[in-house]
């Protein structure tokens, strides 16, 4: 048999090195990262003719991951040599820029690797490596490679026949008393013939040393080692060391300060400026303190600081890995720092006008400037950083896969802008900034007072119907009645945006002003938020609207800002409506009674208002034509039967409305967490018609917004949607669909067909399409922050500290800038604005889980449109997520790729094991604490893969704390008599298995939602790891394997899988489990298995465990279902170490079984076994390749003429397979 060549397409796993390279011919940066042991190149840079994505991929090592990147600073301009290494490898590229020039516009650039040098071993585990300087005299490179015990090797790179030649001669070797390995280091060339080495030790130490190497062409008993500093101060061992080029600060020499991390969780900054000389007396020969030991004087401990400490910052909430110094300024020095929170945060240092060193002796705290959280999980493991004229480029890799890039515009001094602008006024500042006592109206420049607008008409209370005559004496009575006696205090109330950046403010007593956030008359890019790059504030105008005695005390205003209109109301039941694009302001309607809520609806051609009142199960409902007039919109008054009611259900609060204009349907939201649905296209008896009213939507929490989902052109007017978005209060979101009714007289029905939580949580506010990004956004609070997430991208996008969501807010995002907008809100009776440009971040490339993958399951083709159908892939992991991928098979330079389709929260607990059903409908997950749900599934237009928990199996305990470690699901097919069984209902058979070593079977089925315990079983005191249902000889039989190494047979009462059977459907009685059968194929722990039917009689088994063996089972029943006889054929060695997953290969021959393995030890490998008859002839290893996924959880395959095999752990790898290799 030909071997069969699985051929590499895609790997996801922690983006371990990044750096980035900018060859002289081109007119772009790319980002190169190391993922596994793969290169990849992504294109970066904001102009529009700049290249993205994916550029080259590339494998360095066979199995090593890349852990570092150095690029040649004078590279030839189109062929930058790139050295990496990772472990004790190190490996040099050289990559060639070439040009498309069949592009009409400009040439595109196409990278490719044109020289590849061999994989040279290092000896020992290399920290750093850096490129010498070039000289004239000598056309070799050398690269300096500081590894773990603080030695110092060379690497001289050949420039004319192409090999690389490693000196593996020690060079140096510098170590503390404390005799120590390093844990980081930084190697900097200071000339071309020495270095400077910060050594960051286990024990808290950092060695900072230097070697002058003489000529690096002659031995190297020449070079001479000087020891500067011993820096302790550190109470862990050291995680990241830098060092800075040299500093002119404002003193009368150059300066050079390093900083560091540690296992202690801060960032210290120490003053390393060495002396003109190196002096024997700067070498180190006495004890000094580690950081871990508790004795010794600790004034001393002090004093040994003082002498380079400058600052300390503190900010992470775990161990940090790294430190980048960035913004080199004569005023302020800033610093990256990442680590495992999964969190990049900026420091900066003010340097002052005198010598940094001059600070206070015990070092001054760096200041947080900011802090990205761009990554899920845990874990940063790298980043880079770029320095260009007008900006500096920062990009991270984390454990989850993702490369996202931040932007940081310089001013013209050099300082960074974080494109965020922050202000704030008391209501003093804003009267102070206004002329009261007048409503201006702008026409031409000039300005004239308008008088206060005509009385409006006023609808009946209890039947909604207009009146002609004057104000309600009831009403003016209650508004005088509430102006006597001691006046209260006039306080910020409302904000309500009427346009992206101009929003009004009202106050308790009746004031409304208008904010006009504007760019300065000196800025031409008339883009507000474009000023923020251009390190320019914003010009802010005030002007007064309504002043006392017009609203009354404490009005209401809302608004909405897509159409540029606001509502205003106030104690005396007026609603006035204020047209920003005019500046008129007319009065609607009075009700007889007190405005508590107004909720604005807008949708092309009309724009609803509805209005509840205090006290009343009624609410009214305005409706406002649109019309173009002067290339605006003009919005005509209200007719009187434009004007109607609507009775609200029973106990009904209104926080939400929305609206479904093809449908002709108006959603409500409540207090509660109802949703009332009413019929927009007809009244009866002058009020619409309640429809429906689901309970508890979003449980008992209020929702907060209600809003269709776009079409699928992306924009709603276009092609509208069957389904809307609502959010409540309780951290969700869901999705509804609208299904059309038949006939007019039926009632449509509204279905939920996905909830989710979000990790910002619990507070949920609103929820809007991004017309750039594409993506969902939704915004809300997390303990004291306004947090704005991109669900698409699973991204935070925005994040404000503004004490928390028990305050007067408004929230408006830019409809020019994906992720800009203004947040406005009141804080210690202050208004604060917070103004931001664009995103926090890019992404450069999608990831996926932050932890390990623990469970992976393929689905059967679902169906994503008419005729088409698709396979995806389902991962849960140690971080409690749920999430689908897409293998996408597009074709392009970068191969398959992962797409992700939805994220799916719930569990508490890690993720034990996933299982799709055999109509792809339903996904049934376990995890820790007995959780175990059942997940209804489905294609949602426009969005992706949505789904919702439909039912949960109930716990046996109050305090559940076993894991259901896997399970096995039988569908049970209904009689063709039955027709009462409907395509979306089901029924289930599914048997768990427990931690200690219980079995359970249960029945489920989807019309009543419902368990039913069925069977139950112990076994012994072991963990059951692995559970299948086997139809043997027209017997049920459950198969079990766990960690004492026997896989275990159990027969089941057939009738637990009929459906329709009286016994079965109508008892309680839960029958006894015993097994009947056992083998011990494996010493300890069977980590992996899958069966194989061979026969109706025969079934092979075929087992992975911790013993390092492969063990193949094959099981015969007898006919009358009496004795089972058994085979077993084992294979020592199979793996470097256990053997955690397995998965069958379609084979086109029916007397060969394919299959494939994969272990710890990052291998995997195809496996055939050739059959005679029912007995298994021969076993034989096929294939063995390198995996860069680690801790292997998984191997799936997917498609059938087209089969991919993936494979799951710390990350996910893809390879195509060579199907006509399978034939013999």
């Amino acid at each position: 048999m030909a071997p069969v060549v699985f051929e590499h397409e895609s790997v996801l796993t922690p983006v371990t090195a990044l750096s980035f390279v900018r060859p002289h011919a081109a007119h772009q940066t790319f980002l190169l990262a190391g993922e596994g042991p793969f290169l990849k190149v992504y294109g970066h840079g904001s102009t529009a003719s700049s290249a993205t994505g994916i550029l080259l991929q590339q494998r360095i090592f066979g199995s090593q991951a890349v852990h570092g990147i150095a690029v040649e600073e004078t590279a030839s301009p189109r062929s930058p040599r790139v050295l990496l290494w990772g472990g004790c490898s190190v490996r040099v590229v050289e990559i060639l820029l070439q040009f498309d020039n069949n592009q009409e516009t400009k040439p595109t650039p196409r990278l490719e690797i044109v020289r590849l040098g061999h994989e040279l071993n290092a000896v020992d585990w290399i920290l750093d490596a850096s490129f010498s300087p070039p000289t004239l005299e000598d056309s070799h490179v050398h690269a300096a490679l500081v590894t773990a015990h603080n030695s110092l090797r060379l690497l001289r790179i050949s420039g004319d026949n192409g090999h690389d030649n490693l000196q593996n001669q020690l060079l140096s070797t510098i170590g503390s008393d404390s005799r120590s390995i390093l844990y980081s280091a930084h190697v900097l060339w200071v000339s071309s013939s020495g270095v400077l080495v910060a050594a960051g030790t286990v024990f808290g130490e950092i060695l900072v040393w230097s070697c002058d190497l003489g000529n690096p062409h002659i031995p190297t008993n020449e070079s001479k080692t000087f020891l500067h500093y011993t820096l302790t101060g550190h109470e862990g061992s050291i995680f990241g060391v830098q060092i800075s080029p040299l500093l002119n600060l404002g003193k009368s020499h150059p300066q050079r300060i390093l900083a560091s991390c540690s296992d202690d969780r801060t960032i210290k900054i120490w003053d390393i400026s060495a002396p003109s000389a190196p002096d024997t007396k700067c070498l180190v020969n006495t004890s000094v303190d580690t950081g871990f030991s508790t004795a010794g004087d600790l004034t001393t401990r002090s004093l040994t600081r003082s002498q380079n400490l400058i600052a300390v910052g503190w900010g992470h909430t775990s161990r940090v890995w790294g430190v980048r110094f960035i913004g080199y300024h004569a005023k302020q020095i800033h610093v990256l720092s990442f680590g495992e929170d999964a969190t990049c945060r900026q420091w900066s240092l003010r340097c002052g006008g005198e010598a940094i060193s001059k600070l206070p002796a015990v070092g001054e705290s760096l200041n947080l400037a900011q802090t990205y959280k761009l990554h899920s999980g845990k874990h940063i493991w790298s980043l880079a950083v770029l320095a260009e004229d007008t900006s500096y480029s920062i990009s991270t890799g984390g454990s989850d896969g993702k490369i996202a890039s931040v932007s940081l515009p310089l001013c013209a001094d050099g300082t960074i802008i974080n494109q965020r602008y922050d202000m704030e006024w008391t209501l003093e500042d804003i009267k102070s900034l206004t002329r009261p006592h007048t409503l201006v109206h702008e026409a031409s420049g000039d300005e004239t007072p308008r008088s206060y607008p005509d009385r409006p008409r006023t609808p009946d209370r209890d039947t909604g119907a207009f009146s002609n005559g004057e104000y309600s004496k009831k009403s003016t009575e209650s508004k005088s009645t509430r102006n006597a006696g001691i006046p209260s205090p006039d306080i910020l109330k409302d904000y309500a945006f009427v346009s992206q950046t101009e929003f009004l403010i009202s106050t308790t007593q009746g004031r409304v002003f208008l904010c006009s956030v504007q760019p300065p008359r000196s800025n031409t890019r008339g883009d507000v938020y474009g000023i923020l790059k251009d390190c320019e504030a914003p010009q802010v105008r005030w002007k007064p609207l309504l002043d006392l005695d017009i609203l009354g005390l404490y009005p209401i205003v809302t608004s909405d800002p897509a159409s540029k209109v606001a509502f205003l109301s106030g104690s005396g039941g007026v609603v006035y409506v204020y047209d920003h694009t005019s500046g008129e302001i007319e009065s609607l309607f009075q009700i007889d009674g007190i405005v508590s809520g107004l909720f604005p609806m807008s949708s092309p051609c009309l724009l609803r208002v509805l209005l509840t009142c205090a006290g009343s199960g009624k609410a009214y409902l305005c409706t406002l034509r649109a019309g173009r007039h002067r290339c605006r919109v003009k919005f005509e008054k209200p007719s009187e039967g434009l004007l109607t009611s609507l009775e609200l259900p029973e106990s009904f609060v209104v926080t939400s409305a929305g609206v479904a204009d093809t449908q002709n349907l108006i959603f409500l939201g409540s207090r509660s967490g109802a949703l009332a649905v009413y019929d927009a296209s007809g009244s009866r008896n002058g009020g619409l018609v309640l429809l429906t009213c689901l309970r508890r939507v979003h449980s008992c929490d209020a929702i907060t917004a209600v809003t269709q989902l776009p079409g699928h052109s992306g924009s709603i007017t276009s092609t509208p949607s069957n389904y809307i978005l609502t959010s409540g209060r309780n951290g969700t979101y869901a999705i509804h669909q609208i299904s059309e009714s038949s006939s007019k007289n039926q009632v449509p029905t509204i279905t939920t067909v996905h909830i989710s939580t979000l990790p910002f949580g619990p507070m949920i506010e609103g929820a809007y399409f991004d017309p750039f990004s594409k993506g969902l956004i939704l915004y809300g609070f997390r303990s004291k922050s306004f947090v704005a997430w991109n669900e698409s991208k699973e991204c935070e996008i925005m994040n404000v500290e503004c004490g928390g969501a028990h305050r007067n807010w408004s929230f408006s995002p830019s409809p020019t800038r994906s992720g800009g907008g203004v947040f406005v809100w009141t804080k210690s009776s202050r208004l604060h604005m917070h103004m931001q440009s664009e995103d926090s971040h890019q992404v450069v490339k999608g990831g996926s889980h932050g932890r390990e993958i623990k469970a992976l399951a393929i689905s059967p083709p679902l169906t994503v449109g008419k005729g088409v159908t698709r396979q995806v892939l389902a991962t849960g992991s140690e971080d409690t997520t749920i999430r689908i991928f897409e293998i996408d098979r597009s074709e392009s330079d970068s191969g398959t790729t992962f797409k992700p389709l939805g994220t799916f929260r719930k569990h508490a607990t890690g993720i034990q094991h996933l299982h799709w059903t055999d109509c792809g409908r339903y996904l049934l997950s376990s995890g820790g604490m007995e959780e175990f749900f059942i997940w209804r599934v489905r294609w949602i237009p426009g969005f992706g893969i949505g789904g919702y928990c439909e039912s949960v199996c109930p716990v046996s305990v109050d305090l559940p704390d076993l894991r259901i470690t896997s399970f096995a699901i039988t569908s049970i097919k209904p009689p063709a008599k039955d027709s009462k069984q409907t395509p979306d209902v089901a029924e289930f058979v599914i048997t768990m298995i427990y931690s200690d070593s219980t079995i359970k079977t249960y029945r489920y089925s989807s019309r009543e939602r419902s368990f039913r315990l069925v069977l139950m079983g112990q076994y012994s005191t072991c963990c059951l790891l692995h559970t299948f249902h086997q139809h043997i000889n027209n017997e049920m039989h459950i198969l079990t394997a766990g960690t004492d190494g026997y896989i275990v047979l159990w027969k089941a009462p057939l009738q637990v899988f009929l459906m329709g059977h009286d016994k079965a459907r109508n008892t309680d009685d839960v029958k006894l489990a015993k097994w009947h059968w056992r083998s011990r194929p494996h010493q300890s722990s069977t980590k992996s298995m899958i069966t194989i039917q061979i026969s109706p009689e025969s079934l092979l088994i075929i087992t992975g465990g911790d013993d390092n063996a492969l063990v193949l089972t094959h099981i015969e029943f007898n006919i009358d279902g009496g004795n089972v006889s058994s085979t077993t054929t084992s294979i020592t060695k199979a793996h470097a170490s256990a053997i955690t997953a397995l998965t069958e290969i379609p084979s086109p021959n029916p007397q060969q079984i394919l299959f494939a393995s994969s272990s710890n030890d990052q291998r995997l490998k195809l496996w055939s076994v050739v059959l005679r008859g029912k007995e298994v002839l021969e076993v034989k290893k096929e294939v063995s390749i390198g995996t860069a996924v680690a801790d292997v959880s998984g191997i799936i395959v997917s498609g059938e003429s087209d089969m991919r095999v993936v494979v799951s752990g710390v990350g996910m790898q893809a390879w195509k397979v060579n199907d006509k290799a399978i034939i013999r």
